[in-house]
């Protein structure tokens, strides 16, 4: 499937303002996908309140999106996040 190039310009117009946070929490991601929250977390040594509207974010910008579910240590099953593929 070819990127919708609008998408793609819209993208590689984005990724500069990216601030710092969003930059580290989607370099995080970019290196351990797929990933939970609380894998990206535990990568990074940031506390979850950080971690967690930043990737809502880069979610909404659309930087990253769903690749599945993963079950936890704990039993509970937690989605999976990875960048989104042009």
């Amino acid at each position: 499937m070819k990127p919708n190039q609008k998408s793609l310009e819209a993208y590689i117009t984005l990724e500069p303002y990216l601030n710092d946070l969003q930059s580290t929490v989607r370099e995080a991601i970019k290196h351990i996908q797929p990933c939970t929250d609380n894998e990206i977390i535990d990568f990074l040594g940031i506390n979850p309140s950080t971690v967690r509207p930043r990737r809502i974010e880069l979610m909404r910008l659309g930087v990253i999106e769903v690749d599945g579910e993963k079950t936890q240590k704990n039993g509970r099953k937690a989605t999976t996040w990875r960048i989104k593929k042009w």
